[in-house]
């Protein structure tokens, strides 16, 4: 069905398209919702558009994109799940900061407008959360607390010595054993399929990849 999302914009002004994504039948995402430390340090992760946009405008010295607010994302929410019903589950994208406690406050933030807004318990989907593995594992309850149904430490690259060149920025701030610390706690903690992770496929040889999601898997990742 023709759907009028994408020709909305918020009561700020902020236009849906470019800011949030319908994925499927099911997805309501927003893949950037703040500035990228690690491009505006020049290390983006070489397979992320946004990533490499930021870095270029940062080392011209141009002005960067407007990021939504929470209210912006209640609203979009709003439309897409109670409005037009054209999504049932929303993903949240973060990532990207070297203030670890500074993006989850940042995104309870989120959770709480969306909440104020239209209140959790009309979501019939779920909320999946992406974040920067935090150095304390543990920082992790809070966004359960606010709301979120899984959360995602995306390792992207399981063969460490290419995830170094690919992302060098990442791995240099966080590495694969943080992101792992982070996992093994929400699963243990929260059960089985309460903790996920992507892999980006084509950036190594796929025994690699199947290596990395078998032992995933293996903890209820």
């Amino acid at each position: 069905d023709d759907s009028d999302f994408y020709r909305q914009k918020t009561s700020s002004g902020l236009p849906f398209i470019g800011n949030a994504v319908l994925q499927g039948m099911d997805w309501l995402s927003f893949p950037s919702l703040w500035k990228c430390d690690y491009a505006l340090r020049g290390e983006p992760c070489q397979y992320c558009f946004s990533g490499g946009e930021l870095a270029s405008l940062s080392k011209r010295k141009k002005p960067l994109p407007r990021y939504p607010t929470p209210d912006d994302v209640a609203e979009i929410v709003e439309y897409a799940i109670l409005k037009e019903k054209c999504a049932n589950s929303i993903q949240i994208t973060g990532g990207s900061s070297f203030d670890d406690l500074a993006e989850i406050e940042t995104i309870k933030d989120f959770l709480h407008a969306i909440d104020r807004h239209i209140g959790r318990k009309n979501i019939p989907g779920e909320i999946l959360v992406y974040m920067t593995p935090p150095r304390n594992p543990q920082s992790i309850d809070a966004l359960f607390e606010a709301g979120a149904d899984r959360v995602s430490c995306s390792l992207e690259i399981w063969d460490e010595e290419l995830a170094k060149k690919i992302m060098p920025g990442k791995m240099k701030r966080t590495g694969r054993k943080r992101h792992l610390d982070c996992l093994h706690h929400i699963s243990s903690r929260y059960g089985k399929n309460k903790a996920c992770s992507n892999f980006i496929i084509g950036l190594e040889p796929v025994e690699s990849v199947l290596e990395g999601a078998e032992y995933l898997a293996s903890h209820g990742i």
